[in-house]
Parts: structure tokens; sequence; C-alpha cells
């Protein structure tokens, strides 16, 4: 089918004609659908010769010869799915690669079948034969096969796209990539799929990559193992395609396993280039880096400067070529380049110079820089401050203004490391003219001038202009000058009102001609907007009846927010959270950062458009479950988001049966149960704990390893010791036996959170109906909730300060304790109580929360995310570490709507659920 279209054209039904000059095809089909648009249905022979070929097209219009060519007969147009398996529940980034295809910016679309929920949620063209589909997975798809449709204007294409479940299994290859015309070695590791007795490695779309036979392909895990290895050597071809192509793992019953592999091209060599440059003094700069031939990888890049005065933060990949560098620059720093080195692989890696600049002139701005005062009283005002060349953050900046000005500073709050606000009063003898402001951090002085001005008119006006949402009373002055309040010493008016039922407005006696005081408290839930006060004179009198209405505007407390999907995450694994902000105000170098010891790990930040980003987050196995606050920072605003973390579903574990002597040094055997073990694991001991010490991880296969002891000359506890066995976010524990019998036992989880208490299960053979506790070091309280078969369920408290807790075991109940040392974790900043129910009614209700983690006497802001929710009043309570709130729920809340309290501290913040009543 051929679509031609004209400009200006009259095509007509039955007088339009075409054909082939040189008889090369021939035209089954002419259909004249527009005046400039004609469908040919062409025949195009097998024997039919390649290249350009005359049409020839007799219209009313005149005779036009559009291009035409015909293809060789092998090249198809098709399209598939880079990977063509993905998860459900799973958001990120697949390829879509076409043979004979067109694709176009803005042009191309891609859809799946009606009901299969996915979602394209952004394409970019990357060639007429490549783009890249951020795509959305529901958790509901598992276990089909979508079929797709990829269209760019009239040429359609069908595709498909498997989705397995989160245990789908998956196999990584290492190395990833070899370049064309090499040969090269690489081991594949499968997961969650038993290779058995023998397999086979093929590349089904690259015919230039293929298996040496011999060695062939050598399967090296046991034939039941879930988590198989094999070797295989591979020889690419020197003309094989570039590119990711899909290696395939085929068992001997027929299963298959795919993953990714990478075609490099022999004569590229990687290079890259900062987009921006960073200014001496800078902290925490995105610096943009752009790469050619480079493959970037999520969670494995890192960067490393060449000058001690540049320190690299973190590296956040968007891509397989680009990249953000986060770092910080010395105040002292020379300007000038300075090489970066990025390393995506031990054996590959890039540099690039950064250029280095002077740190710019300091400086003060002040918004707004003239104030109109009225002379009637004094008056407040607030001003938006901004500085260049100096960071607020770093100290504690001072405000001062000019001395017989009538101008004080109230109050200094900075709200980012160039922004601060600032609220000052003007007396009502304030001299006009211009004051200078003076702002002071460390040794550095920065001036504005700051001029008062005589307001205009005499129009009635309230201050403040507002009432707060918080259901407490306010205080404000209606101030008016004609008529006055008073009349001799005799108010004028008999009623003061507003005009509407949720705003009561209480009047008290003039305390002059001009300013009445009145005392506004709104109802909660009550609706943001403008509302009318009104004075009016005495009723039933002629002529006396007299009214001023100014506009009063409600100011809700809240600000901004975000949330999450997923919002509930399960530790040990990693995550693509989309994150939706109100106010849309997201930019290009916005930054997320998650609370310290919160045992999230954001790993990338891609932001999608102003309101909306997907931010990779890696859920490390010893998050404390409950709810945790990622900050997302532009350089205007912070955006708080709460996510739930939950414990893995199910736990890995190791066990051993070999005892360490004291004074010895022996390679402890390690058996594991649902590990996944690489050559990259590493081990960790409890801090502090002196009766051992350890000397690497020894891996043998992902459930085998020996980890290599060495027990103190002295053991002090004389028992089981937990060690941590980390690999990627997953974190096993393995009790080691020092200078005592090793007994058959595991703990899950193996670890502690300082100040918070945990449930613990022990399980294994030794486990005897009548097992015991007590606490011991580092413990509060320690006791036996649940029994199981060869199991005990032990609750237990770890103390604030505690490095390592020690829990008295008695296997079997007759009296014989064992010590068990297990890590504590420090935690990370919370509210107490973690949930609270507000009622669902008209008015406020005082919440009060127990911070830990944060600094309350150094300034806590609070938050609402969620809609319908209402909070203000914040006050200290009855203890330092106490803040007492006052919050309300509208009428129609449901539980299902994510409302909490945000608690922001300088660097961290904390999150309280509100749940509404009944529910």
């Amino acid at each position: 089918m051929v679509i031609v279209r004209g400009s200006g054209t009259a095509f007509t039904t039955g007088e339009c004609t075409a054909r082939f000059a040189g008889g090369e095809a021939e035209i089954a089909l002419l259909q004249v659908e527009t005046d400039d648009r004609i469908r040919l249905l062409v025949s195009i022979p097998a024997d039919a010769p390649e290249g350009p070929a005359t049409l020839e097209l007799e219209t009313p219009s005149g005779s036009f010869d559009p291009s035409f060519t015909i293809l060789p007969a092998a090249v198809g147009v098709s399209a598939r799915f880079v990977p063509d398996t993905v998860v459900a529940g799973w958001t990120g980034v697949v390829r879509v690669e076409g043979t004979g295809t067109r694709f176009e910016a803005g042009v191309t679309r891609v859809s799946f079948e009606e009901g299969s929920g996915l979602l394209a949620a952004a394409i970019e063209v990357i060639s007429s034969t490549r783009l890249d589909l951020l795509l959305e997975v529901p958790a509901a798809t598992a276990g089909r096969v979508y079929s797709a449709s990829i269209s760019t204007g009239t040429q359609v294409l069908d595709a498909t796209l498997r989705v397995r479940s989160d245990a789908v299994p998956s196999l990584e290859v290492r190395p990833p990539s070899a370049l064309q015309g090499s040969r090269v070695s690489v081991e594949v590791l499968t997961h969650d799929f038993p290779l058995g007795e023998s397999a086979a490695v093929e590349f089904p779309y690259n015919r230039g990559v293929a298996v040496l036979d011999p060695p062939g392909v050598a399967v090296l895990s046991a034939p039941d193992d879930a988590e198989g290895r094999l070797t295989a050597e591979l020889d690419v071809a020197a003309d094989a395609p570039i590119g990711f192509t899909t290696l395939r793992v085929r068992a001997a019953d027929g299963r298959e396993v795919v993953g990714a592999f990478t075609v490099l091209r022999a004569g590229d060599t990687p290079t890259c280039t900062f987009l921006s440059t960073a200014r001496a003094g800078d902290r925490l700069a995105a610096l943009q880096v752009v790469g050619r031939y480079t493959e970037f990888r999520f969670g494995a890049t890192s960067a490393e400067a060449a000058a001690p005065y540049v320190e690299v933060e973190t590296v956040v990949v968007a891509s397989r070529t680009t990249a953000l560098v986060i770092a910080n620059v010395a105040a002292d720093a020379p300007p000038g380049p300075v090489d970066v080195t990025l390393r995506w692989r031990p054996d590959a890696s890039v540099t690039c110079p950064l250029a280095i600049e002077p740190a710019p002139a300091a400086g003060l701005t002040i918004t707004p820089e003239t104030l109109e005062h009225q002379t009637a009283g004094d008056e407040e005002h607030a001003l938006a401050l901004a500085v260049t060349g100096l960071d607020l953050t770093t100290g504690t900046p001072r405000l001062d203004v000019e001395a017989g000005g009538g101008i004080a500073v109230r109050s200094l709050a900075v709200e980012g490391p160039t922004t601060a606000t600032a609220v000052v009063r003007v007396s009502r003898d304030a001299p006009f003219g211009p004051s200078t402001l003076t702002l002071t951090l460390d040794a550095v002085s920065l001036a504005a001038t700051l001029r008062v001005v005589r307001a205009a008119g005499d129009a009635p006006e309230l201050v403040p202009g507002y009432v707060l949402l918080d259901g407490a009373a306010h205080d404000l002055l209606f101030r008016s000058t004609a008529p006055p309040w008073l009349e001799g010493a005799t108010p004028w008016f008999d009623l003061v009102r507003s005009d509407t039922a949720f705003l009561d407005v209480v009047a008290a006696d003039p305390a002059s001609p001009t300013d009445l005081p009145l005392a506004v408290r709104p109802a909660l839930p009550a609706v943001a907007g403008h509302r009318t006060i009104g004075a009016h004179g005495p009723t039933g009198v002629p002529g006396e009846a007299r009214h001023l209405g100014v506009r009063l505007t409600s100011v809700p407390v809240g600000g901004r927010w975000g949330g999450a999907s997923p919002e509930t995450l399960r530790a040990g694994r990693q995550y693509s959270v989309l994150v939706t902000v109100t106010p849309r105000e997201l930019t290009d170098g916005t930054v997320v950062a998650a609370p310290r010891n919160s045992g999230l790990e954001p790993r990338s930040l891609l932001v999608v458009d102003s309101g909306s980003a997907y931010i990779g987050l890696g859920v490390h196995q010893t998050a404390p479950a409950g709810d945790h606050v990622l900050l997302l920072r532009t350089a205007t605003a912070t955006f708080p988001v709460v996510v739930e973390t939950a414990p893995a579903v199910e736990a890995s574990y190791a066990t051993t049966a070999t005892t360490v002597a004291a004074g010895t040094s022996v390679e402890v055997a390690l058996a594991g149960v649902r590990t996944a073990w690489t050559s990259s694991t590493r081990a960790e001991a409890p801090a502090g704990d002196t009766d051992l010490t350890l000397a690497g991880f020894l891996w043998e296969s992902t459930t085998s390893a020996r980890l290599p002891v060495v027990a103190a000359a002295e053991v002090r506890r004389p028992g089981g010791h937990v060690v941590l066995l980390r690999t990627g976010y997953a974190v096993t524990p393995v009790v080691v036996w020092l200078d005592a019998p090793a007994l058959d036992l595991h703990l899950s989880p193996g670890w502690l959170h300082a100040g918070r208490e945990a449930t613990i299960a022990i399980a294994g053979p030794a486990v005897g109906p009548a097992a015991a506790v007590g606490a011991d070091e580092g413990l509060e309280s320690a006791e036996v909730t649940a029994r199981g078969a060869e199991s005990v369920t032990v609750t237990v408290r770890a103390a604030e300060e505690a490095e390592l807790a020690v829990l008295a075991f008695d296997a079997t109940g007759g009296g014989s304790y064992v010590p068990l040392v297990l890590p504590v974790l420090p935690a990370p900043p919370a509210a107490w109580p973690a949930s609270l129910s507000v009622p669902r009614a008209p008015g406020t209700r005082t919440v009060a929360a127990r911070l830990t983690g944060l600094d309350v006497d150094a300034g806590v802001v609070v938050r609402t995310t969620g809609p319908g929710l209402w909070a203000g009043n914040a006050r200290p309570g009855s203890s330092p570490d106490e803040l007492l709130v006052d919050v309300a729920l509208d009428l129609d809340a449901a539980a299902t709507d994510g409302r909490r309290l945000v608690f922001l501290g300088e660097t961290d913040a904390a999150a309280l659920r509100l749940l509404p009543g009944g529910d």
C-alpha cells in the first residue's frame, strides 16, 4: 500500500491513472481519498529489479512522477522489543529495534492491546530504526504475551512483549560486552533458573556472535541449583552489528532465560564532555556529563577528580551516555580544568576535563526594595533575600538594619544556600527614606538598601491581610481613616461580621480612631479564598448605616508535597519510583536525598516534566520498616515525598557448623539459603565487637562460600556472633561461633536498630520448645512472644546509644545460656507514635509527636502531604523532643488517601501517618 500526497491538487475519482513506465511493478488498485491524497495498491514481482522505478501519475491537475524505490526482497520491515520480556510491576526503559523502519520524533507512537494496562510514558527516538520507550508495567499483568502496535504515519508494525512475575528467571553476563573482531570468555550467572546437566548459549538476533565449540559451554553449578553458573568462549565477528543484542540460555529440557549483551565498535574509544561548569565554593553542584561510546551503568558508575579541592559526592546515571556528577568545590579552588574520571567497570573508564570558574562576587538583593508605610501604627513586612557568592547554610547569618531608621528585624529564616526570608517591623514614626540592611555570615558582610515611602490613599486594610486555616483565633487590625471608628469617644458601628458562616469575627473597642481590633477564628475544614469583613452602622437609623468592606485572603498551611508510586517498597530490592508533585515546580536541576540511616539509596533522578519524575531507588535489606521521607529539592523549593518500607517477603540466611577457637584463624564454611552471593559480596562484623576480625569473603557459588575469621586471643563473649553478608541491596546474616560449640540455628533478621523495638525469629534444629532468652549488653528488654516448631519469636529493644547487642539465649530451656552478639545499626529520624487517628469532624485536634533524630531546638518545619489535610500552630510540648501541632481532616477523608504530617529538620525529615477516625 502506497500513499501519494499532493499540494494544491484536485484529484478526482475516475479521472486519475497511474503506471510504472518500465513495467517493474503493477498498480492493482487506485483509490482517490481526498483532493490531495491517493491510495495505491502496488504489486511487485519477486524478480523485480532493485532501485528507483519511474511512477507516472496522470490527474486533472497535471502529470506527476513521484519517487519510488524497489528494495531487495530480503529487506523486511519489522520491529522488536529488547529485551522482549519484562517484570510485572516494573517501570523502566526498553528499546525498540526496527528493520526498514522510519521512526520519527513526534510522529512515532507505541500502543499496547486494550486492557493490558501497559503504558508508554515517554518515547525518545534515537534513529530511524531505534527508539527508547519509558514503560510502566502494572503488577497485575504477569504471565502473558501482549501485542503492541508501533506506528509512524502509514507504517504500522506489530511486536510482542512478554510480562512475567517478579520471580522471573534472569541472567547476568560478565563481562557484559565485547569488541568487534575479538574473542572473549564470559561467565553467565542465572537467577531462579536451574541449568540442569547441560545448557546452550545462543544469540538469536545477532549472527555475528557465536559460541566457540570447543570448548563449548561449561556448566559449573549443580543441576538443581536455582542460581546457575556457566562459562563460554565467544567469537565476535569483525562485522558483527553493534549495540545491544539478546543472549539466550536454553536448558536441555527446553526452558529459556534471556539477558542482554553488547557488541562495541572495534575502533570506538570512549570520550566524555561536561556540559556545565563548576564554581569555587559550589556545594552539591549537579554537573551534566555526556559520553560517546560509554556504558554508564545504574548503581555501578563512580567518579573521581584528580584535584583534592573537587570532592565527588555521587553519580546519577540517566542513560548509557548521560550522567550527573554531584560534586563539592572548595572555596579556594583555583580556576582552570580538572580531570574527572568516570568508571563503570574495573576495566572501563573515561576521563574528561571539568572547568572550574572563580566564585561570583558576593551580593545581596532584597524584594521588595520599597515599603509603603501607614503612619497610623507599627507594621510588619516580609522581605525575600537572595545572595550570590555566599552559602547561607554553612553557618548562622545575621541581619542588621541601620540605626535611626525606625526599622527593626523581627526574624530571619534561611530557606536554601542562596535564599532567606526576613520579617521587619516599621514603627509608626519611622522616617521616610532609605535605610541600609546588612547581612553578615562569619567574616562576610553584604549590604542592600531598603526604602520606606508613605502609603498612597486612605483605603481601609486588614493587617495582616490573611488568616491561617488552623482553627485558632487570630488578631487583626481593621484600619480605616475615613470615616473614623470613633466619633468622639463613641464607636459609630454596632455590628462587624464576615460574609461566610465558617469565619467567626469578634470586634473589640477601637484602640484609636483608625484601628479596630478583631479576633478572627476559622472553623475547620474551611475553604481557602477571598472573604469580606464589613462594619455596619446602627440599624434602623436613616443615614447612619455605613459599611466598609475589604477582601480577606485565607492562606492554607501545607505547601509543597509529593506522592510516590509504588509507595510501599520491599527491602533488598531496587525500584523505579514515579513521583508526582504539587504544585508542578520540578526543574532539570532537581536533586533527591533520603534520610540518613534509612537504608534508602537514591541512585538516579529523571525529571519527566514539571509535575513528575522517576527516582531510581535501592532499598537495603537492613532498612527499618515504616515511613521514610524523601526530599526533592529544586533551587527554590523542597518537596517531601513519603514512602513506606516493608520487610523482604523471603529473607535469606546462612549456617555453619564450624567453631573458631580463641587465638586461631579459620576459614568458616558457609551454606546459604535463598542467597545470591557473588565475588563482590562483602562481610561486616558488629561495630565494637573485638572478639573477631574478618579477613575477606571467599566466594565459591551463589550459595557457598568461606569466611576467613580470626578470633581474639581472649574471647570476651564465647558464643554466636552475627556477621552480615552484603550483596548489592540484599543482606544475609550468619552466626559465627567463637570458642563455643556451634548450634544449628539462624536469625531473621540478624540486626537491630538503636532505640527501636524489633521482632527476631530464631529457628533451626537446635531450638527446643522451651527455649528462653534474656536481655544483656545493649538491650533494654527481651522476651519470647511466640513459639513454633524448632523456632521462637523474640521481641527486643536496643538501647539508644548501643553499637552491638547481646541476647542471652538458652536453646533448650535448661538454664544454659550462650550469648548471641547482634549488630545495632543507627536508626533514621522518626516521629512517635508512627500513626494517629484524627476525627473526621469540623474543628482541630492537637497532635503530640515525639521526634527522634531531629533537632527540635534548631527548628523543625511542619508540612502536610496528601489531600484535605490542614496543620498549623506548631509549638513546643512537655519535653525537649516533643512538638504539638493542630491538625484537621476534611469530612470526606478516606484511609487510603495517605495523609501524613512531615517534620522537616535542617537536613533530615520524619513522618507521622494520620488516619481518619473510625477506619
